[in-house]
């Protein structure tokens, strides 16, 4: 996950050189009018901005460096009449610059201070990986740090790309990112009327576009440079190829343009959250809830802390836990400095008896695996105020980890994507309203599905529904067969010492001490101990002895064992859901019946591969589901919930192919096929 950094060196009118291509990373004169004529221009953006008929617009650019192509495209989609619409800025990078690398250029540009701030206030090399960045509810900024070829071959066809910037440097010293390999994923991303532009016009460039189905023309170029290249795809006999099997082709559910109406039900932080996403897209939302306020489950529990599930080696799912917490770190510092809640980041100490409880991992692999700002052995000055407080000779520290009240954060989310939420509503069953017989697309004639209650009677008719109400799953029918495991969870507030109130981080080991927010009267929260949920409420859950248990599971990790006094001042109990494989269920909702059907010949060959067609049908359509997060919720709720709107709403993903198969609920039926299990 760790990067390596650019190796720059900076010239006399502070302008950065690359020692490893031997190349500027910008015109010396000019930039912002280079960047302007080259690639704003070059792509017709100007007049196609004004004349934009569609919900958004999507960018993508090879070579992101120091910004100034995408500050500058900010700008003039500001200054253009889009008003609702949406511009999805993709941008991908090998060797991303140091955040203080970053501002020192950005400094060279105050005309564009405005967005740059919006930018540099989320930005950090924080890994490889897709970076999802927030600006506007009218700007999505993708930032893929890594191989251009292997992130680019990770994006969904269907969603595609209306323009590109090749900005890279010179082909002769960065062969790879002008190589066929880049181009033919270039191409496979384009439709017809795509643009490209480049400063570059090199004659086996010209060729290779023409080959992938450009139309190239050279066209007066910037400054001293004669000419640049200016191209349109006309190519549209491509045929849409799947980057994955057949049954993982996860459709893209593209919302009536009179009527975009959601239902979401539960009000948790999952919820929430997906209200949240989906507003900024200009859907019309309601939450559905049955008791008789938000965060009345898991998300009422008192603190959620934030910080990574970590992993051995890095992977799809790694990546997945990592911009997770990325994400949602971002996230709540933007609501805390708008005033919408107070998220406390304090960092959060996490002991070894906390990293992984069957099989211990390895600090120094951990280390070596993720970057810096994510994660860093505590500091000599660090470890001698703490080591009188707990055991942190293997201790790691997350620096960007804090806490928050979840419900508070819940209703931030409510707040200010002005959701309708209906509380005391159970929602029983759903109906699909009428499909027209005939179609071999059953997403095209899709009506909508109506929300009924426990006698049957009409509660609402919408065009999609969005499940995010966990261990409450199983009583839908579309819904039944998906795997949900439930565990009982219980917090305790414990009475502080003076000594007590000088813990400023989170601690955690077989439970999280959190800090006290209150330093006149000091007390901490305790959480939680696991119990295996029997069907119990979540109040007859509760348990003395889980207090108990908490009390000798946090005193285990101190030091000081009377810096807590075993004086119970609040205790509470929440059920939190799982799956198997400890991965949440984030995508549309699968058609069990239509999959055991299909793909039964799974049984026999666990490899066989299926014809694509009609592979829409593998899913009820306009059905959605983002739950079970388990622990991991205040890092994943809000993560996933730009992921389905993405995906609602016919974007680019933020995560590739492989973590949608990994998070994509059809996978425990895939799974027990190839098991030979009914």
């Amino acid at each position: 996950m760790k990067l390596v950094t650019p190796n720059i060196s900076w010239q006399e009118n502070g302008h950065p050189f690359s020692e490893d291509y031997k190349d500027i990373y910008f015109s010396a004169e000019d930039p912002i009018g280079e960047s302007e004529h080259v690639f704003l221009r070059g792509n017709l953006l100007p007049e196609r901005w004004q004349q934009l008929d569609r919900d958004q617009f999507t960018l993508a650019e090879l070579g992101f460096g120091s910004g100034l192509n995408f500050l500058l495209a900010c700008k003039l989609w500001n200054e253009s009449p889009t008003k609702g619409q949406r511009l999805h800025y993709i941008a991908f990078e090998k060797h991303p610059l140091q955040l203080d690398q970053m501002q020192k250029l950005h400094a060279l540009w105050p005309e564009l201070q405005p967005f740059s701030e919006q930018f540099i206030t989320q930005y950090a090399d924080q890994g490889s990986g897709c970076h999802r960045f927030l600006l506007s509810d009218a700007i999505i900024l993708d930032l893929h740090f890594g191989d251009a070829k292997d992130r680019l071959n990770q994006l969904e066809q269907r969603a595609g790309i209306d323009a590109w910037f090749l900005d890279g440097f010179n082909p002769k010293r960065n062969h790879a990112i002008w190589g066929s390999n880049i181009l033919q994923q270039i191409a496979r991303l384009s439709h017809a009327g795509t643009t490209l532009s480049t400063y570059s016009v090199a004659g086996t460039l010209r060729r290779n576009l023409n080959q992938i189905g450009f139309t190239v023309k050279k066209i007066q170029g910037f400054g001293r440079k004669r000419h640049m290249l200016q191209a349109s795809y006309e190519q549209t006999d491509i045929q849409n190829q799947p980057l994955s099997d057949a049954w993982n082709k996860v459709p893209y559910f593209t919302l009536p343009s009179t009527q975009k109406n959601i239902a979401i039900i539960g009000a948790g932080l999952s919820g929430c959250s997906l209200a949240y996403s989906l507003s900024r897209r200009g859907v019309k939302t309601k939450i559905y809830e049955v008791a008789n306020t938000i965060a009345a489950g898991a998300s009422g529990i008192p603190l959620f802390s934030l910080r990574p599930r970590l992993f051995q080696a890095n992977s799809a799912i790694a990546e997945y836990y990592l911009h997770s917490f990325l994400f949602s770190s971002k996230m709540l510092q933007s609501l805390t400095r708008f005033g919408e809640l107070t998220w406390y980041q304090c960092g959060v100490v996490q002991l070894q008896s906390a990293l992984n409880k069957k099989s211990p991992l390895k600090t120094l692999s951990l280390t070596a695996l993720y970057p810096d700002s994510v994660l860093r052995n505590l500091t000599d000055y660090s470890r001698t105020k703490l080591r009188s407080i707990a055991d942190i000779e293997t201790a790691l520290f997350f620096p960007q980890g804090g806490f928050v009240s979840p419900a508070s954060l819940c209703a931030a989310y409510c707040t200010l994507s002005k959701v309708a939420v209906h509380l005391n509503t159970a929602v029983a069953t759903l109906v699909q309203k009428e499909i027209k017989v005939g179609s071999p697309n059953i997403y095209k004639e899709h009506n909508g599905w109506q929300l009924r209650g426990d006698n049957g009677d009409l509660i609402d008719t919408v065009d999609a529904v969005i499940f995010a109400n966990s261990q409450n799953i199983s009583q839908f029918e579309q819904l039944r067969e998906l795997p949900i495991e439930s565990v009982s969870g219980q917090v305790t507030r414990f009475a502080g010492t003076a000594e007590s109130n000088n813990i400023d981080h989170i601690i955690t080991g077989e439970r999280t001490l959190f800090p006290s927010t209150d330093h006149e009267l000091v007390s901490h929260l305790v959480a939680a101990s696991y119990r295996n949920f029997d069907g119990l409420t979540p109040n007859d859950s509760f348990s003395d002895f889980d207090n108990e248990e908490n009390f000798k599971a946090i005193q285990k990790s101190l030091t000081n064992k009377s810096l807590l006094h075993n004086d119970i001042l609040q205790s509470q109990a929440a059920i939190r859901s799982s799956t198997p494989d400890r991965v949440p269920l984030v995508g549309a909702v699968p058609n069990i019946n239509i999959i055991k059907n299909r793909y039964g010949g799974l049984k026999r060959n666990a490899n066989r591969k299926f014809d694509n067609l009609y592979t829409d049908q593998n899913y009820w359509p306009g059905l959605y589901i983002s739950a079970a997060h388990g622990s991991n919720g205040l890092a994943t709720c809000g993560y996933s919930a730009e992921i389905l709107a993405s995906l609602i709403c016919g974007e680019q993903l933020p995560i590739g192919q492989e973590t949608l198969d990994a998070l994509n609920p059809i996978r425990f039926a895939i799974r027990d096929l190839k098991k030979q299990i009914s």
